[in-house]
């Protein structure tokens, strides 16, 4: 199960909606050169519902920007992940998503040049 909310999650990232956006989007982990996101997924449990069982989980998304604009272009970038993520069941296995939160943690110390915003969204899949 937890293949198929990845896959779900995946999909999203390649579709035209998305990757009209311009917006690079790599597996944490990864280097960014500039602005851009790394997603990483976490799953908190397996549980039994109605005779089935589900996964629960958050997805983490940290979004890089140039550093010096504000936290303006970090909100643009999470209103574009809302439109594709947030409140809804993704294809084309039924992944469920709730509501998002985005955290500003300003100049990364890892990249003076870029700052950075932490976007997150919790997730459920049952079976």
């Amino acid at each position: 199960m937890i293949e198929l909310i990845q896959r779900d999650i995946e999909l999203v990232f390649s579709s035209p909606e998305w990757t009209s956006k311009g917006i690079e989007v790599v597996p944490d982990g990864f280097e960014l050169l500039g602005e851009g996101i790394k997603f990483s997924v976490s799953y908190d449990a397996k549980s039994f519902y109605y005779g089935g069982y589900g996964v629960t989980g958050r997805m983490s998304l940290s979004i890089y920007v140039e550093a010096g604009r504000g936290q303006t272009r970090a909100n643009e970038i999470a209103e574009g992940l809302n439109a594709v993520f947030q409140g809804k069941l993704l294809s084309p296995n039924g992944t469920q998503t709730g509501p998002s939160t985005l955290i500003w943690y300003g100049v990364d110390p890892d990249n003076h040049s870029l700052a950075r915003a932490e976007y997150s969204l919790p997730f459920s899949k049952y079976a």
